[in-house]
């Protein structure tokens, strides 16, 4: 594979270096913010815990994207312990991901309709909080486009070198997020398809010879047993944890919630124009290049229905983050078949108003994207409570933490914490200094027990919440003082 198109100009490239020049702009303050819930645990519990063993062979409730662990833990020993280098991959590989985007795009689009999907997919808001978080949907974005381009590039042009890069970058993808082998199973379904069918050309297949085809399955049976043998060492916790978790309710709604993730907006109205806009898309590419259509499309489809109604205990719109690429790619070819309404052999009005309609379809989508940027981006609190439970502390002061994912604070307060499984427990603690500060994280799963000790807390201490966490103060035995303006200033932050 080239790593520069050579047959562009200085000028075309530029436009790539623009591009990733705005991405890196937009994505670099939000680096610094506090981590959230999900990273904490996965900083905790598999990056900074114990050895690389450690990260390779642990896992809880599918936290551990385990490829994407590793890397930041390799990050975290280059530049040490911050919110920066364990987001650094995901930083690295969002951006590489748009290169590898614009590569795809030029294969199956126009260089300009190329360019501008991979502008709009530098400013989707999935894109941009998935590129700026400690998690693997980003290098799982990466490595699905690199897989995809490969693979199509493969059947056209066999080639035992990008064979080799085709089979390493579907393990890696899978090793940082199981659903990546979604994409491995419909590439290999599209082969089969295009082997035995007799509709080839309405397909859009192209002719696959033996030698071809050999040196496909041998690449697909190294993908398999390449992914088979990296994920022994945490095989037994997740089959444990597949079983003791079992099935979810079934979600009528969760086709929509994906869509509305991938479209990058709360609103219906955006929503609805970017889905629909893609779904014409995809009528349009079907019309030249049939078998990239029909690819594209069963990444997304054949997973989603089976996945849905499986029910697997924990099912999120973001564990099908990497079709959102393709998504834009649909809604880019959308748009342009709307401004080809404006050919020189069409109504003069009906080119106006179809490259009218193009432009404030896409400036209307990329306003409000730009608009609401900072709401999408999470801020959970966790640094500012940690902050707040630290303030003018001594040697008399006991930390605790209750509620849900308890273990995540130990990242911010780096002193010991006590977890209490009850309200005895609590007041045992008190004796052993003159105040508790407790940390709590209010959680759907947690047990009564510590909901309980969530209520005599707020009973018998003070409190104060940061976003929608809730910091104690008790003091056994003292007087329940009201809230100090400090506690009011805080609230709500």
């Amino acid at each position: 594979m080239r790593i520069v198109n050579l047959g562009h100009s200085r000028l075309e490239v530029g436009y790539i270096a623009v591009i990733l020049a705005t991405a890196l702009m937009i994505r670099f303050y939000p680096l610094s913010r506090g981590l959230g819930q999900d990273e904490l645990y996965t900083a905790v519990n598999f990056v900074e815990a114990g050895s690389i063993w450690t990260t390779m062979s642990s896992n809880s409730a599918f936290n551990n994207h385990i490829g994407y662990s590793i890397m930041a833990r390799l990050s975290n020993k280059l530049f040490g312990h911050s919110e920066r280098s364990l987001r650094l991959p995901a930083l690295l590989l969002g951006l590489a991901s748009l290169y590898v985007f614009w590569l795809l795009g030029q294969s199956i689009l126009t260089f300009s309709a190329a360019t501008l999907a991979t502008f709009v997919l530098a400013l989707s808001p999935p894109h941009i909080i998935w590129s700026v978080e400690a998690r693997g949907y980003s290098g799982m974005i990466f490595f699905s486009l690199l897989s995809s381009y490969l693979y199509l590039r493969l059947l056209r042009y066999s080639n035992t070198r990008e064979a080799c890069l085709y089979i390493a970058a579907s393990v890696v993808g899978i090793y940082v997020h199981l659903y990546s082998v979604f994409t491995v199973c419909i590439q290999v379904l599209l082969l089969i398809e295009c082997r035995v069918s007799k509709r080839t050309a309405q397909l859009g297949c192209v002719q696959v010879t033996p030698a071809s085809s050999r040196l496909f399955w041998r690449s697909f049976i190294a993908i398999a047993g390449l992914s088979l043998i990296v994920y022994i060492p945490v095989a037994h916790s997740m089959i444990a944890d597949l079983i003791g978790r079992g099935h979810g309710n079934f979600n009528l709604t969760f086709p929509w919630s994906l869509v509305r993730q991938l479209s990058g907006s709360e609103h219906a109205i955006i929503t609805i124009f970017v889905s629909v806009i893609a779904a014409f898309g995809w009528y349009y590419l079907s019309s030249f290049r049939p078998l990239e259509a029909r690819y594209f499309s069963a990444l997304i489809v054949l997973p989603l229905l089976l996945m849905w109604l499986a029910r697997p205990f924990d099912l999120y719109p973001r564990f099908f983050a990497y079709w959102l690429p393709y998504y834009i790619l649909f809604f880019i070819a959308g748009l342009g078949a709307l401004w080809n309404f404006a050919r020189p052999d069409r109504s003069r009005w009906l080119g106006f108003l179809s490259r009218g309609a193009v432009a404030t379809i896409l400036l209307a989508v990329l306003f409000q994207w730009t608009e609401n940027q900072s709401n999408y981006i999470p801020q959970e609190g966790y640094r500012e409570a940690s902050r707040a439970i630290l303030a003018d502390t001594d040697d008399t002061v006991r930390f605790c933490a209750i509620g849900g994912a308890r273990s995540v604070w130990r990242y911010y307060i780096h002193q010991p914490i006590t977890m209490p499984a009850s309200v005895d427990e609590l007041q045992k603690l008190s004796a052993m200094g003159k105040e508790i500060r407790c940390a709590y994280y209010e959680a759907s799963w947690q047990n009564e027990e510590q909901t309980a000790i969530a209520d005599f807390l707020r009973q018998h201490s003070r409190w104060q919440k940061v976003k929608d966490l809730t910091v104690f103060r008790y003091r056994a035995g003292g007087d329940i003082a009201a809230l100090s303006p400090q506690y009011h200033e805080l609230s709500g932050r």
